[in-house]
């Protein structure tokens, strides 16, 4: 549970918050917005909860994935052990690369595109009126 130094309330307001996690009132206040941390409004001052902001940081915390992952063994596998994948196959590599050349083909202007064209304005012709 988050622990603040001289705090006794339930409810923090927001520069409080911003104190506590080292950025501004305004970041935390778009954190609110985005509803990336939850809030209590009494009236139209946003409070937030102390077990909110452990909720945020515990969600947000980044965990490094390992070069290595256990794969689950087959059921069909008279040892039923766990594998070992060592991580992206020559297969899956050049997978990728082609996806993403794709991509970067398919985010270029097309002929059809609505990509501004410099051809000649057309003349207009007026009608005579009878």
């Amino acid at each position: 549970m988050v622990e603040m130094a001289g705090e006794a309330g339930a409810l923090l307001s927001t520069k409080q918050t911003a104190k506590f996690l080292g950025v501004s009132d305004a970041s935390v206040r778009m954190l609110i917005r985005q509803g990336r941390i939850d809030c209590v409004r009494i009236g139209k001052r946003p409070w937030i909860r102390r077990d909110r902001i452990q909720d945020f940081l515990d969600s947000n915390t980044e965990k490094k994935c390992p070069a290595e992952t256990q794969a689950p063994g087959s059921g069909f596998s008279k040892s039923g052990d766990a594998s070992i994948s060592s991580g992206l196959t020559a297969g899956a590599a050049a997978s990728a690369a082609r996806a993403l050349l794709t991509a970067n083909k398919l985010s270029k202007h097309s002929q059809n595109s609505s990509k501004p064209t410099s051809d000649p304005v057309a003349r207009v012709i007026r009608l005579k009126s009878l």
